[in-house]
């Protein structure tokens, strides 16, 4: 039979445990969010990443940190500000740029050659903007 010093070493075992396991977990995030990216070349390789309305960057599936409210909800009305919604940009190229978002549970994803002359400069300016903080964030 287990005597109460076991019960309690059991207790604080489990409980280390589950502390741990909280580490991995990711932040409920909202279903509102903005990705940027690029790719492409010889490898194909993707980098991208996610801003949440909640400020959290998220790059592969890990946080990297959190930007303020107000660089947040300044993207977001960016959006708007560039009237973002109505460029319709599907022109990708062996390199290429993208913008995704979503908003109001509608997703909007707007690719390009990143060597085109050919662009909607709203488009660059909107991608620079978000990298800009992103890599500012998590530097």
């Amino acid at each position: 039979m287990l005597n109460q010093l076991n019960i309690q070493i059991i207790s604080c075992l489990i409980f280390l445990m589950a502390m741990g396991s909280c580490n991995n977990m990711k932040a409920v995030q909202s279903d509102e969010y903005i990705k940027i990216g690029n790719g492409g070349g010889f490898t194909g390789i993707e980098t991208i990443y996610t801003v949440y309305k909640n400020g959290q960057i998220e790059q592969n599936g890990k946080i990297m940190n959190k930007l303020k409210s107000s660089d947040v909800n300044q993207i977001f009305n960016n959006i708007e500000t560039l009237k973002l919604n109505s460029i319709e940009w599907n022109k990708p190229g062996n390199l290429y740029k993208f913008i995704e978002y979503s908003i109001n549970g509608q997703v909007h994803k707007k690719t390009w050659d990143s060597n085109s002359t050919e662009i909607n400069e709203k488009l660059n300016l909107f991608y620079d903007h978000v990298n800009y903080l992103v890599q500012k964030s998590i530097k």
